[in-house]
C-alpha cells in the first residue's frame, strides 16, 4: 500500500524545512567552530581543540535530523510511516550521541595521556570506544523495545566460558594494561629483553609489543612475555647514556700523551657529532696491564641509545689516524718461544717472535 499521499505542492514546506535544519546546522557549527578557536588562541587550552574536533559534522547532522522531525508534522504520509520515520529519527540522534561520546572520550583519553607524558593510549582508547558504542547499541535496542536483559543474561553467562576460551588473549589484555600503567616501558624506548631481541618500542595494543630493531624488523612480543621477562630500558630513568670505549696502547708509550690526545679527540667528536653531549668531559679509567699493553677505557656520554653507534664509530676512526700520525704503535702480545736442539740439549729462548 502507497503509503505517501499528496501532490508536490503540499512537499514544499516539508523539503524546505529540512533544508532550512541542514543550512541552521552548518551556520551553528561554523559559529562553534570559530568560538572555540577563539577560546583556544586565548587560554592556549588543547580540551578545547578535542571538542572541536569530536563535535565536527555532528551540529549539521542533528540539526537537519531535527528539521526532518519537524518537517514530519506537514508531510502527507500515514500514520504508519510517520512512526517509522520518527523511530528512525530517534535511533539516528542516539547513534549519532554515542559517536560523539565516543570521539570526546577517546579524545580526553589521549589528552590526559599527552599532559602527564602517559605512553601508548591505543589499549585504553580502543577499550573506551568500544564500551561507549556497546552502550549506544544497548540504549537503541532498549529503545525499540527489545528486551536487554536476556542479553546481558546470556552476556554473563557466556561471559565465562569466553573467558576460559581466551584466557591468553586475556592475559595479554591485563599484561599490556600493567605495562602501560607502570610506565616502566613507553613507546620510544630502547629496550632489550632476557631473551635477546631489542629495539625501538613503536606500539603497545591489547595483545602484543611492537618492537622495531636497528635492521629496521619489526619484533612482535606478546604482553606476557614483557611484563615477566628481565628488561633493561635504555631511555629510563634517563635517555643520556654514558658508555665506555674499550682502548689499548703499547707499554712503552709515554700514557700522559696518550691519554691527552685521546681525551681531546672525544671531546671533539661530543662536539662535531650529532648525538653526543657537548658539555661533557670525557674521562679515562685504566683497566689492567697486561702481555705488556695498557688498557683502558675511555667514557663519554650521548644523548640515547642509538646515538652512540656513530659517535664510536667516529672516535675509533680518529684515534686510529692519531695513533698513525704521532708513530703511536699498537698493542702486541709478546710471547715466548723455546726452541731445542735435541742432540746437544741446549735450549734458546726468542723473544719477540
Amino acid at each position: 500500500m502507497n503509503q505517501i499521499t499528496g501532490t508536490i505542492f503540499d512537499w514544499l514546506i516539508p523539503v524546505a524545512i529540512v533544508l532550512f535544519g541542514f543550512f541552521f546546522g552548518v551556520l551553528v557549527e561554523r559559529i562553534i567552530s570559530n568560538k572555540l578557536k577563539q577560546v583556544l588562541q586565548r587560554t592556549k587550552l588543547k580540551s578545547y581543540d578535542i571538542v572541536n574536533i569530536s563535535l565536527n559534522k555532528i551540529p549539521t547532522l542533528l540539526a537537519g535530523i531535527l528539521g526532518i522531525y519537524g518537517a514530519l508534522a506537514y508531510m502527507p504520509i500515514r500514520h504508519e510511516s510517520f512512526v517509522i520515520v520518527n523511530k528512525v529519527l530517534v535511533v539516528l540522534i542516539i547513534l549519532i550521541a554515542t559517536i560523539s561520546i565516543s570521539r570526546l572520550s577517546v579524545g580526553f583519553i589521549r589528552f590526559y595521556a599527552h599532559k602527564n607524558q602517559f605512553p601508548s593510549v591505543s589499549l585504553f582508547t580502543n577499550i573506551a570506544k568500544i564500551t561507549v558504542l556497546v552502550l549506544g547499541f544497548l540504549i537503541i535496542l532498549q529503545y525499540l523495545g527489545i528486551s536487554i536483559t536476556p542479553i546481558l543474561t546470556a552476556l554473563g553467562v557466556g561471559g565465562l566460558a569466553v573467558a576460559l576460551a581466551l584466557q591468553d588473549t586475556l592475559s595479554n589484555l591485563f599484561a599490556g594494561m600493567h605495562i602501560i600503567a607502570s610506565r616502566l616501558v613507553s613507546p620510544g624506548d630502547y629496550v632489550k629483553i632476557e631473551t635477546g631481541e631489542e629495539g625501538i618500542v613503536k606500539d603497545i595494543n591489547w595483545r602484543n609489543t611492537a618492537i622495531q630493531s636497528l635492521s629496521n624488523n619489526m619484533i612482535i612480543v606478546p604482553n606476557v612475555k614483557i611484563s615477566t621477562s628481565i628488561i633493561t630500558n635504555y631511555d629510563k630513568p634517563q635517555k643520556e647514556l654514558t658508555i665506555g670505549l674499550p682502548l689499548s696502547v703499547d707499554f712503552t708509550v709515554d700514557f700522559k700523551t696518550v691519554e691527552k690526545s685521546v681525551i681531546q679527540i672525544a671531546q671533539n667528536v661530543l662536539k662535531e657529532i650529532p648525538g653526543g653531549v657537548a658539555d661533557f668531559v670525557p674521562s679515562i679509567s685504566l683497566n689492567s696491564i697486561s702481555d705488556g699493553n695498557i688498557n683502558f677505557n675511555v667514557f663519554i656520554k650521548v644523548k640515547e641509545f642509538t646515538a652512540q653507534f656513530v659517535i664510536r664509530d667516529e672516535f675509533y676512526r680518529r684515534v686510529h689516524q692519531a695513533f698513525l700520525e704521532n708513530s703511536i704503535p699498537s698493542p702486541m702480545t709478546k710471547r715466548g718461544v723455546v726452541l731445542r736442539d735435541n742432540s746437544r740439549k741446549e735450549g734458546v729462548d726468542e723473544s719477540n717472535v
